[in-house]
Order: C-alpha cells, then sequence, then structure tokens
C-alpha cells in the first residue's frame, strides 16, 4: 500500500469514526411514563412535556402531573390516597406509582430512538 493510500484509508476512518460518535452523543433517549389500568396501558405521556393528566381507575378519579422529566399523583379519590403522598418520582430511579384500590400503575418506560 503506497502512502497515499494509507493518509487516504487513515481519513476516511476518522471521518465514520467522527459520524458515529457525533450520531450516538447527539441520540436522545426519548423517556415515555406509561399509566396501566389492571393490566392495560391506558395512557403513554412523554416525560418532556410539562402537563397534567386525569384518568380513572376503579374507585375514581387521578390526576397525574408531569414536570420536568418527574411524575407525581397530584390528587386522587380513593381511601388511603398512599399514591399522592409518594411525592415526586423521576425517571432515573425507575419507582412506579401504584394505587391499589383505583388498580392504577404509573411507571416510566424507555425507547431509544
Amino acid at each position: 500500500m503506497k502512502k497515499n493510500e494509507k493518509i487516504i484509508v487513515v481519513i476516511v476512518g476518522i471521518i465514520l469514526l467522527s459520524v458515529i460518535l457525533f450520531q450516538k452523543f447527539t441520540q436522545k433517549e426519548k423517556q415515555y411514563i406509561i399509566v396501566k389500568h389492571h393490566t392495560t396501558v391506558i395512557l403513554r405521556i412523554d416525560s418532556n412535556v410539562d402537563q397534567e393528566y386525569i384518568v380513572h381507575g376503579d374507585v375514581g378519579e387521578m390526576h397525574i402531573e408531569v414536570k420536568n422529566k418527574k411524575f407525581r399523583v397530584s390528587y386522587v379519590e380513593c381511601p388511603d390516597k398512599l399514591c399522592e403522598k409518594q411525592g415526586w418520582q423521576n425517571m432515573r430511579d425507575g419507582v412506579p406509582i401504584v394505587c391499589l384500590p383505583n388498580r392504577i400503575i404509573i411507571e416510566r418506560e424507555l425507547l431509544s430512538s
């Protein structure tokens, strides 16, 4: 292999490596919060969108608030309100919020784009 050919191979290799690294570091992981009633997904929420959602369970209404990639139950119509008392959960930890009287589970779902 001639000197010019080696230089071309090295340049092409550097360009390919740069493209791969650029794609890897600019690709964001989409993070969703899913809400299940019994075992059925009833709502899929983008964690990047700050908003409040209302779902209905076996006992009554549940308000789910999403803010700064965190989620919580801000209001619930059930006797014990343990899910409301659980407070804010972040996407990193992956701790679900469970409301047994309403049979609702709120948890994260990670999808790579």
